[in-house]
């Protein structure tokens, strides 16, 4: 007597793929073996060949990839805090500009967002940073508005904005504030 087993398996992969594995096994068998013999190796060869069709899957399947951890959440830090305050300070002691640029984390990318920060913190501080920063400008040959500056005439004004902030900051005015 002649016993075929067969095991067929096919599992879906992302995009839309899918893998597929099969196994069969023909055997033969004495007519007259009993029948719980028959079962047995029946079951043996059905389990080898599920085995098999497992195995051929798993090596097929992709690795997961690889949890990526969340970066570190950015320390944020308000741009009119004491401590950024400190970072406008710090000159290279010739201009009075700002030596280094590792504080720009913060620094408006467009006038709009500048104008938004100055006027903000002119609010907040009763200051009159945004004015002063729209003269420096005009008197370096800027006339346009504040919102169609471009990159490099948004990040010299913002230089110049935190070195004015950095003198208010150290004004008696600002120090009176702060008291009451």
């Amino acid at each position: 007597m002649r016993i075929t087993v067969s095991v067929c398996r096919k599992e879906g992969r992302p995009d839309y793929g899918s893998e597929g594995a099969s196994c069969e096994i023909s055997f033969e068998v004495a007519d007259d073996s009993p029948a719980a013999e028959v079962a047995a190796a029946r079951a043996y060869w059905s389990a080898w060949c599920r085995a098999a069709v497992d195995a051929d899957l798993a090596a097929a399947r992709p690795a997961p990839a690889p949890r990526a951890e969340a970066p570190p959440a950015k320390e944020r830090r308000d741009w009119q805090t004491a401590d950024h305050g400190e970072a406008a300070r710090r000159t290279d002691g010739r201009t009075g500009r700002r030596a280094a640029k590792d504080d720009d984390d913060d620094a408006p990318r467009t006038g709009r967002a500048l104008m938004a920060k100055l006027k903000d913190f002119d609010e907040r501080n009763d200051a009159q940073v945004f004015k002063h920063v729209a003269a420096y400008m005009k008197r370096r040959g800027n006339d346009a508005r504040m919102v169609d500056w471009g990159k490099a005439d948004v990040a010299d004004a913002w230089e110049e904005a935190v070195r004015k902030i950095g003198e208010y900051r150290d004004s008696d005015r600002f120090q009176d504030a702060l008291s009451n």
